[in-house]
């Protein structure tokens, strides 16, 4: 999150962990938690893809590279055709289950996806095999 105008706000930064090519969906793994201090981060790496609800670098993003985060609820989980797995547990039965993301998600919310036979649906994004 960007800083505001009176001196001895808090500002968030990220490291890059990953690359993230421009225009690319952000998602939270692509990055790891990262101390301001003393560091001037770069600004202006994302922008919001109002289509989307999240948001895109804004450029290339190369990892070790630190930046002003945008803020976190904008950073998507999973991006559109990431392959991953569904586990649902009942008692002593666990079931897996691999699908592909059908639109952006962050943590917390259902997750949209095909399944291997075309059926779309939502499932909670708890059921997400880490």
């Amino acid at each position: 999150m960007a800083s505001g105008a009176a001196q001895g706000d808090a500002q968030t930064c990220l490291r890059v962990a990953r690359p993230v090519a421009a225009g690319v969906l952000a998602l939270d793994g692509d990055f790891e938690a990262a101390g301001c201090r003393g560091a001037e981060p770069a600004r202006r790496a994302f922008r919001r893809d109002r289509s989307l609800g999240y948001v895109v670098a804004a450029r290339d993003l190369t990892p070790g590279e630190i930046l002003a985060a945008p803020p976190l609820r904008l950073l998507a989980a999973w991006r559109p055709g990431q392959s991953i797995r569904l586990r649902v547990r009942a008692g002593q039965v666990t079931l897996e289950r691999s699908v592909q993301v059908v639109r952006p998600a962050a943590r917390g919310e259902p997750v949209f996806v095909r399944g291997n036979d075309g059926a779309v649906f939502s499932a909670s994004a708890a059921m997400v095999a880490p």
